[in-house]
């Protein structure tokens, strides 16, 4: 069965991918965050940083990298923030 996951971009992440959200169907059952990102990595021709420098949430929470992704995730992928 495939794993469907709902992606928000925020901030410079929404212009590099070039739209808002987009719903992301994996021909396979299970996934992890890790894989998601290099998969969007290499879709958009992302300047790669590290996944632990990203500010990304999963159905509100933050998610180690190697977990596997719950099928039906609300996935948000925002830049690092830094205060000032």
């Amino acid at each position: 069965m495939p794993l469907k996951l709902y992606v928000k971009y925020v901030s410079v992440v929404r212009d590099q991918v070039g739209k808002d959200q987009e719903v992301i169907v994996l021909e396979k059952e299970k996934a992890t965050l890790r894989e998601l990102l290099q998969l969007l990595y290499e879709k958009y021709r992302l300047e790669e940083s590290p996944v632990e420098e990203l500010l990304v949430l999963v159905n509100g929470k933050r998610l180690d990298p190697d977990e596997h992704l719950p099928d039906e995730s609300q996935i948000i992928i925002a830049p690092p923030v830094s205060g000032g």
